[in-house]
């Protein structure tokens, strides 16, 4: 075990630069052909492999794309769901599995929460286990 930091102040400005960025950040589904380097790619998906998962069991695959007609037929099948989804595919068990936080909230019932977001500072005394991510090559796979 070992223990955490609990002093935010040393990293109040990454956290302030990281905000900078996500402000700027922007969905598109219109991109360019220049291909991102795969050596980024791979950076960013071993960053989403560090995230805490139940038991440390990892339960991801992260699947890095290339090869263009893969890419079209994923765009175009992605946005079949999203006209389904929208459309009213939505179960309705989704968001019920989340309905008991709007009393606890207190929250007006025209309002649905759909995520939780759990943060806080760790105590002084705060102990963590020492564990270990699985490798890249255990959470990604590249289509050429």
């Amino acid at each position: 075990m070992t223990r955490t930091g609990s002093d935010a102040a040393p990293a109040l400005p990454r956290f302030v630069d990281y905000l900078g960025a996500m402000r700027r950040r922007r969905t598109v589904r219109d991109v360019a052909s220049r291909p991102v380097p795969r050596d980024i790619i791979e950076t960013c998906i071993a960053a989403a492999g560090t995230a805490p998962s139940g038991a440390n069991h990892q339960p991801w695959r992260f699947v890095a794309v290339a090869d263009a007609q893969t890419k079209k037929a994923i765009r175009a099948a992605a946005e079949e769901e999203e006209q389904a989804f929208y459309g009213g595919r939505a179960p309705d068990e989704w968001l019920e599995a989340l309905a008991p936080l709007n009393e606890v909230l207190g929250r007006p019932e025209n309002e649905r929460p759909f995520l939780l977001l759990v943060t806080g500072y760790p105590s002084p005394d705060a102990m963590v286990p020492r564990i270990t991510k699985k490798p890249l090559s255990d959470i990604a796979a590249f289509v050429e």
